[in-house]
């Protein structure tokens, strides 16, 4: 997985929005594997008290990234608060760990093998269907990363957010996910 992600993101390295690989090394025994990157701010970070106009233009620029990744045949599938970053004030997409290349044969995980972060997955993600889009399910993480900007909390609800559930609203007073 390490060597792929160098890889991915080395070779995604003219697409804005990517964090950058300044320096990377594997161990012959792969006992130690490291790549550095320039200072970034998390997301969190980055956004804790705006405007939810400025988490909006985040998420903008973050999309902006997302489709020239996918259109180079690349899904992140693990998109996550805490895998987005400002790097110089600029909206950036890194942890690129769980990546699917689509014009590769290579797969590392497992036939029955969810991917991605829990409370951020896309429901189809949880199948083992070989026809479920990353693609579209990056943008479904991605939407689920807006909400938490915007409400301020950690964790969005698990599943779909429908409009008629109360504890999806952004008003949702003390909103608390359930943790198992």
């Amino acid at each position: 997985r390490f060597e792929l992600e160098v890889q991915t993101i080395r070779e995604l390295q003219g697409v804005p929005g990517v964090m950058p690989i300044l320096s990377s090394a594997a161990e012959p025994d792969m006992a130690r594997l490291w790549y550095s990157m320039p200072i970034a701010k998390l997301s969190a970070d980055e956004l804790s008290g705006c405007e939810s106009d400025v988490a909006v233009r985040f998420v903008h620029d973050i999309a902006v990234t997302l489709a020239e990744v996918h259109s180079q045949g690349v899904s992140h599938r693990d998109l996550k608060p805490s895998n987005l970053y400002a790097v110089g004030g600029r909206p950036t997409v890194g942890d690129f760990g769980l990546t699917k290349v689509v014009a590769s044969d290579l797969d590392l995980t497992g036939l029955h093998e969810k991917v991605g972060p829990a409370y951020f997955i896309a429901p189809e993600m949880l199948r083992t269907d070989a026809a479920v889009n990353p693609m579209a399910a990056d943008v479904y993480s991605l939407m689920k990363c807006l909400w938490c900007f915007i409400s301020g909390h950690r964790f969005p609800p698990l599943g779909p957010h429908r409009p008629q559930d109360p504890h999806t609203a952004l008003a949702a007073p003390g909103y608390v996910p359930n943790v198992d």
